[in-house]
């Protein structure tokens, strides 16, 4: 498969200014960007966030931890917090905890694995899972 910058005749250094918006100040001209932005569109060009995120340090993803989705209440609290979310730029990961103190250090080992950027619980800060919570914000 050809690349975006094979095809549109310039550097992989140019795609990237151009997909990242940042053509302007590095004196890429507006004919090449659209060119770029077209050939891209041709190709179904989708950034990869998680490449994204080795470069940025961020995942643009936020986690919810609720004690049970099956409560009205906190299905609301769920939907609030992922539609802020949305508008801000951000992905939100639900993690439903039901089992106990297992199963919340099975949830807060994945969210650490996944690298979110945010976390919000409405749990205990439980003694036996606090150093779990602490590798959150490390």
């Amino acid at each position: 498969m050809v690349s975006i910058g094979r095809a549109a005749g310039v550097s992989h250094a140019t795609v990237s200014k151009v997909i990242n918006d940042r053509w302007r100040e590095k004196g890429i001209t507006q004919e090449t960007r659209d060119r770029v932005w077209r050939i891209a569109q041709e190709m179904n060009y989708r950034p990869n966030r998680l490449v994204r995120s080795v470069f940025t340090g961020r995942t643009f993803s936020v986690a919810v931890i609720l004690p049970s989705i099956r409560m009205s209440y906190f299905t609301r609290v769920a939907m609030g917090v992922a539609a802020e979310a949305k508008r801000h730029g951000y992905h939100t990961l639900l993690s439903n905890v039901e089992q106990g103190i297992e199963d919340e250090a099975s949830e807060i080992e994945s969210l650490l694995e996944r690298r979110v950027d945010g976390l919000m619980t409405s749990l205990r800060f439980d003694e036996a899972n606090r150093a779990n919570y602490r590798r959150l914000t490390d």
